[in-house]
């Protein structure tokens, strides 16, 4: 059963509140959507440049320059006597999210790394700051639902440390796969060209001429080879089993950052694996390639053309698309660790000095793409991982914020530039973002808040909404649920309208189901009109009638003042 809402509109008339009739709002209201991009600076050896300026830095929007209508900068390491986050900039809220790919991983890599990833923890969290972690083996789970205690997710991560991981099957796999196509060549010679004919030597009673020990000799002197066809399969089969893995992996990322969508403050996604590339049995069509001539009809054969079949680019630039749509900035955490040096982190700094394609690991290089493109930085290609995570630190307490006027209210992705006007500094930002109307934001924030755990507030509730059921009842396969949103007058901005006076708001909802999932519901406009000179209601009390079947377990509550565009978030449990 689809939830269902039926709405009335109640207003309330207050009692004993007869100042309330003297709290008249008029005016007129102009939406102006101003963006705000995070840029990072950096000298070439990564160490922060503090003290620029707003006349230091050029923004543009797909390739328009625009005027930077505000600007501040957040030190939170700055020394006495150094420039200094002023005073009147509030720190925004931040949002960590840990992914832990145990399918790529290596225990003792893990091992290694784990430690320093819950010591970054405990460094980076402030007082109202949430941690969520999640590990993929394959599927995904969740560790910790997002909290504010950080000692869950240090919990979480010494459990972490003590699971099985699939990282060392998945190099067995291959090493099986790569042994097999290396060994046809051999095994349908020595079965006298009868391939996968010949019988098991513990079959009581072998055909002797399966196994005759000039079968072999016969068979290299008639010139017999093993069909291609049949590698071929085997590479496709293989491929095919970790494209699906990496789909759904894809999947699970791309549903993990749309629930940050809506949140307000810094959202970052740390990304802790081995290896995340788009073409991942491309190792194996690559050994098939070198002993295709091995096998009948496999000197014109191009396993490398096969490949192609399994290379999905599509889904990294789906990942980079979800991160910058949400506002996630992307931290790829490699723990496969390597000799090369920690200078090599940063991708767009790479790109700088123009040898990002060849500095650490080849299997590192779409974990620094990633970063490259949401403004973050990849720990890869280096053991030391301390480092690492201190450079990540660095990140979050010090930046730039720039704001500046859109262009036009649509929810086209966006390709942002920022540049500084002197030479020699390394610039990081997002690559693109979307610009959201305000309905698309509002119902994000609805959703986001239908996730959140029951003791997690909302993000923000200025118009202090309050949200109360009643007792449900039976209604065909399911239950009908009562609720009343209650919204003080005072808070709406009401408008001239002949002798009368306007508030306008809308209604959003959303619907929290046990498997995990949201249902969304219908926005709903709503307005409410009174006389001039009439005494004000104290509240404007919204009755609404909700039928559903027993999946859903809460409803999440969005409202929006239309006259001033202040909103109000609330949740309440349906169980």
């Amino acid at each position: 059963m689809i939830a269902r809402i039926s709405l009335i509109l109640i207003v309330t008339l207050s009692l004993g509140s007869p100042l309330l009739a003297q709290q008249q709002q008029f005016g007129e209201s102009v939406e102006v959507r101003i963006l705000n991009v995070d840029v990072m600076v950096t000298d070439r050896n990564g160490n922060p440049i503090p003290g620029l300026t707003r006349d230091d830095f050029e923004l543009y929007e797909n390739g328009t320059k625009r005027d930077i209508s505000n600007f501040f900068e957040v030190n939170e390491l700055a020394t006495a006597g150094a420039a200094a986050t002023a005073p009147s900039v509030a720190i925004p809220r931040r949002h960590f999210v840990l992914f832990v790919d145990n399918t790529a991983i290596q225990p003792g890599n893990r091992g290694r790394l784990l430690p320093e990833l819950k010591a970054f923890v405990v460094k980076a969290m402030r007082p109202g700051d949430d941690v969520a972690v999640y590990t993929w083996n394959p599927g995904v789970r969740t560790e910790v639902e997002s909290t504010t205690e950080r000692a869950s997710a240090e919990k979480a991560l010494d459990a972490i440390a003590k699971q099985v991981t699939s990282g060392s099957q998945m190099r067995t796999r291959r090493e099986r796969i790569e042994t097999e196509l290396r060994d046809m060549v051999g095994d349908y010679a020595g079965s006298g060209g009868l391939g996968n004919a010949r019988q098991d030597p513990s079959d009581p009673a072998p055909d002797p001429t399966l196994r005759d020990p000039n079968s072999q000799m016969r068979a290299a002197s008639h010139g017999e080879k093993p069909p291609y066809d049949r590698a071929a399969a085997a590479a496709r089969s293989y491929a095919e089993n970790l494209m699906t893995d990496l789909r759904q992996k894809v999947e699970a990322m791309k549903s993990v950052i749309a629930a940050l969508n809506g949140l307000e403050g810094k959202k970052f996604f740390v990304f802790v694996t081995e290896s995340f590339s788009m073409a991942p049995a491309r190792e194996v069509f690559e050994v098939l390639d070198s002993i295709k001539e091995d096998f009948s009809n496999g000197k014109y054969a191009n396993p490398r053309t096969m490949a192609m079949q399994f290379n999905d680019d599509a889904l990294f630039r789906e990942v980079i698309a979800a991160a910058n749509a949400s506002g996630v900035t992307l931290y790829p955490i490699s723990s496969a660790g390597s000799s090369s040096d920690l200078a090599s982190i940063d991708a767009s700094s790479a790109r700088q000095r123009g040898v990002n394609a060849v500095v650490g690991k080849g299997s590192d290089q779409p974990l620094r793409d990633l970063a490259d493109a949401t403004g973050g930085v990849a720990v890869a290609g280096t053991n030391n991982f301390k480092l690492g995570f201190a450079r990540i630190l660095t990140d979050l307490t010090t930046f730039y914020s720039l704001g500046y006027r859109a262009s036009s209210d649509t929810n086209a992705m966006r390709k942002i530039e920022v540049k500084v006007r002197k030479p020699g500094y390394v610039v990081r930002t997002r690559e693109s973002f979307a610009q959201k109307t305000l309905p698309t934001e509002v119902r994000d924030a609805v959703t986001a808040n239908a996730l959140k755990p029951a003791e997690q507030p909302p993000e923000s509730n200025d118009l202090q909404i309050v949200v109360t059921a009643g007792d449900p009842t039976p209604s065909g396969d399911g239950v009908t649920v009562p609720l009343e949103v209650a919204i003080p007058l005072d808070l709406l901005t009401l408008l001239p309208d002949g002798e009368n006076v306007t508030a306008r708001f809308t209604i959003y909802t959303s619907f929290y189901r046990n498997d995990g999932s949201i249902t969304q519901g219908d926005r709903r406009e709503q307005k409410v009109k009174l006389p001039v000179e009439a005494d004000r209601p104290e509240n404007v009390r919204l009755r609404l009638s909700v039928s559903s079947d027993a999946a859903i377990e809460a409803i999440s509550i969005g409202v929006v003042d239309e006259n001033s565009k202040v909103k109000g978030f609330a949740k309440i449990a349906l169980k």
